[in-house]
């Protein structure tokens, strides 16, 4: 799948940059991507752990939150992110998350 930052019809997008809370090294990025299809809107979210294969996810649908179901499909040093608690399990792995856009 198409990673996030290369879709094309951008209704809006969201960005996270993902730091080491031991240097302040930026460690990876997550980007969100929304469509402006007219048919309903799809969220393509990717999950960039430099030094790791890139994780793509999509969700469409309404009545839920797509960015974090994405992310809940993907994982972070072996374990799976969880939907609920995105920032606290990346607080647990010494991740700060900063939301850029």
């Amino acid at each position: 799948m198409e990673a996030a930052n290369l879709r094309k019809h951008c209704k809006s997008v969201r960005a996270w940059a993902l730091v080491d809370r031991t240097d302040c090294a930026q460690i990876g990025k997550v980007i969100g991507h929304w469509s402006d299809n007219p048919n309903g809107a799809v969220c393509t979210v990717s999950l960039f752990h430099y030094g790791h294969e890139v994780q793509t996810d999509q969700a469409g649908g309404g009545g839920y939150d797509k960015f974090a179901h994405c992310l809940a499909g993907m994982t972070w040093n072996g374990e799976k992110i969880p939907y609920n608690d995105i920032p606290g399990f990346f607080a647990r792995h010494g991740v700060n998350v900063c939301e850029v856009l």
